[in-house]
This record gives C-alpha cells, sequence and structure tokens, in this order.
C-alpha cells in the first residue's frame, strides 16, 4: 500500500528487507545460532514499510 505514493522509498525498503530475510537464513543454514543475528538489518526495511503504508493510509483517510 505505500508503494503506491512512495514507491521508490518502498522498493528500497523491500530490497532491504530481503537482503535481511537472505542473510538471516544463511546464518540459519549454518547451526550456530549467533550467525542469525546478521539479518537484523531487516527491521529498518520493515519499518519503513510500515511507515510508508500507515502514512499513505492516514493521506488517503483524510484525503489529501
Amino acid at each position: 500500500m505505500g508503494g503506491i505514493r512512495y514507491p521508490i522509498i518502498s522498493a528500497v525498503g523491500g530490497v532491504i528487507w530481503l537482503a535481511g530475510r537472505v542473510a538471516y537464513a544463511l546464518g540459519y543454514s549454518t547451526g550456530d545460532p549467533s550467525l542469525r543475528q546478521r539479518g537484523s538489518f531487516q527491521y529498518i526495511g520493515l519499518i519503513t514499510l510500515l511507515g510508508t503504508a500507515v502514512t499513505t493510509g492516514v493521506q488517503t483517510i483524510r484525503g489529501l
């Protein structure tokens, strides 16, 4: 939903989230639990996506 008004920001957030998921999966496959934390940067992308979606929803409701 955030990509409707903020397509570039949403795309960058999606790439960051996806890269974080890949890093987590690679760390998970090693069997060492400490390597799973390498994918924690995915939350930056997730928060970006949530922020654009909420902003778009609020702007749509307000009619801006």
